[in-house]
């Protein structure tokens, strides 16, 4: 089951518009490790670059809407 420590572990952040750059930040002040998928569910890589202990760029070859997930 989820407790509130692991809610607190992890962030979802959803790009509802298609962009190349995502900018995400978010409350885990650390630098978490990032998974991105798209809109369909696939897995995508992309440029991971860490502007601070709470704030991330995402850099892709194209732009899209998805979802990131920080752990």
């Amino acid at each position: 089951y989820v407790t509130e420590e692991l809610i607190e572990l992890t962030h979802t952040f959803e790009q509802s518009t298609p962009l190349a750059t995502w900018v995400i930040n978010h409350p885990l002040k650390r630098m978490p490790a990032v998974s991105v998928v798209d809109s369909a569910g696939s897995l995508v890589f992309g440029k991971v670059k860490y502007l601070s202990l709470d704030t991330l760029t995402i850099e892709f070859n194209a732009g899209f809407s998805g979802f990131a997930y920080l752990t």
